[in-house]
């Protein structure tokens, strides 16, 4: 681990680079923008990692008018960029410690005498200790996801007659919203599940679920629905007073054009895809040999033009080139001429979502052959882990604890380009279900 736990300096137009350059014009300029220059509000980016980066800075008494430099490479080296650097990297060690500390605490609430071998066997990936030099949310995101899905697990729990879990799924779900704002379609999953269990329950029409509301303590999961939507609303407010929407952040049009791009491939890419995003080098390149034509849309360097993950401009870009050349910048057209791409092509989108999430699978990291294959296989053995929980009335509540999990792929795999370092946010849940798949097997032998 770094001993002085600095953040690496992020590449100029990453992820990395707008947390950074938010977190400092936050501090400068008291605004939520990741200009460089001409500093402007949006809600482009979700606000509360960069709020947080921005207070941990504040602490190092710097000169916070001077730190608008820190957002140019050039200046990288500067003692007062260096210090800020530091405090990051802090940042994401104290976190790192909480998500250590918290994983061995659900485990063994779960576990009981099995704890060691489960929260072992999820610390050990080398991941979440190389994220604290990383200007990303994962960490933060894992810390809140694997919190708010154990208190969603106690408070759905029939018998659970304490508040106080109810108010704290709450706190740490709102957190996870402004953390991570894609989840916050989960309210509307909540709520169909409210609506259809208790129209149900009502009308005696189904035993099953009649069982499985017994064991499902509803009340609850709306009372921390108000709860959570209440704590966000001030922020979403803040947008529709300054931009005139309610949202959280206007990530929409970033994401869904990305995706919206690869709506242009044929039957041989689709099938090359399968190939091309294979985690082993020799085996992918024998794989593709005499079909590398077939990669140059899945070639994501920067100068490849034809690349769907780089096509920015009228000439080589599906979405732009249906936008007027005036509308080109202009996000909430970008987000609705993407949604009408999804619409035409609403089946092979479904298509697509088997390939992503694929791609997916294949988090790299450096640690036991092993262990990373059952990393990139867990997913898959969480989905059968989540329907064998649906057939076991008596772990009813358990289905609660797996769904945001479930959500999780399902949205990235359906709506975006699916990096695997996503993933990291989900990996503790599933090595959970994998557990008690596990366990249950080994039960009925």
């Amino acid at each position: 681990m770094n001993k002085d736990y600095q953040a690496s300096y992020p590449a100029q137009g990453s992820d990395h680079s707008m947390y950074y350059d938010t977190s400092i014009n936050i501090l400068v300029h008291d605004i939520h923008s990741y200009d460089k220059e001409n500093v402007e509000k949006s809600f482009y980016r979700d606000p509360l990692y960069p709020y947080l980066l921005s207070i941990f800075i504040k602490f190092q008494n710097l000169n916070i008018e001077s730190l608008d430099k820190c957002k140019f490479k050039a200046n990288k080296n500067e003692i007062d960029c260096k210090k800020t650097l530091n405090s990051i990297g802090l940042f994401n060690k104290i976190n790192y410690l909480i998500f250590f500390l918290l994983v061995i605490f659900i485990s063994r609430k779960l576990f009981r005498q099995n704890f060691p071998i489960i929260s072992f066997l999820i610390l050990t990936n080398p991941l979440y200790e190389g994220q604290i030099i990383q200007v990303f949310t994962e960490l933060l995101s894992s810390t809140l996801f694997l919190v708010y899905s154990f208190l969603l697990f106690l408070i759905c729990a029939k018998g659970n007659n304490k508040y106080l879990n109810v108010f704290l799924s709450s706190v740490f779900f709102s957190a996870l919203l402004l953390t991570k704002s894609v989840y916050f379609y989960l309210i509307y999953i909540y709520l169909i599940i409210i609506i259809l269990f208790l129209a149900y329950y009502f009308l005696y029409r189904f035993k099953f679920l009649n069982s499985f509301y017994s064991f499902i303590n509803l009340k609850k999961l709306f009372l921390h629905l108000i709860i959570a939507i209440s704590l966000i609303m001030p922020w979403q407010l803040r947008n529709v007073a300054e931009f005139g929407e309610y949202k959280i952040s206007d990530r929409s049009s970033g994401v869904l054009s990305l995706r919206a791009e690869v709506f242009d491939i044929n039957k041989k890419e689709y099938a090359h895809g399968f190939k091309y995003w294979l985690p082993d080098g020799k085996l992918r390149n024998y794989l593709l040999k005499g079909n590398e034509h077939l990669s140059i849309k899945f070639d994501d360097r920067s100068d490849n033009v034809y690349a769907w993950w780089n096509r920015h401009n009228k000439r080589y870009g599906l979405v732009l080139s249906r936008i007027s050349l005036s509308n080109i910048k202009n996000n909430p057209i970008i987000t609705n001429e993407s949604i009408n791409l999804f619409k035409e092509n609403f089946f092979l989108n479904i298509a697509l979502s088997f390939l992503f999430f694929y791609k997916s699978l294949f988090i790299e990291f450096e640690y036991l052959l092993l262990y990373k294959v059952i990393t990139w296989i867990l997913p898959i053995l969480f989905i059968f882990a989540f329907l064998e929980t649906i057939l076991k009335r008596e772990k009813s509540n358990l289905l609660i604890f797996y769904l945001p999990t479930l959500f999780h792929i399902c949205i990235y795999s359906f709506f975006t380009y699916y990096e695997p370092r996503y993933n990291l946010v989900i990996i503790p849940i599933i090595w959970i279900s994998f557990f008690y798949l596990f366990r249950n097997k080994i039960e009925k032998t």
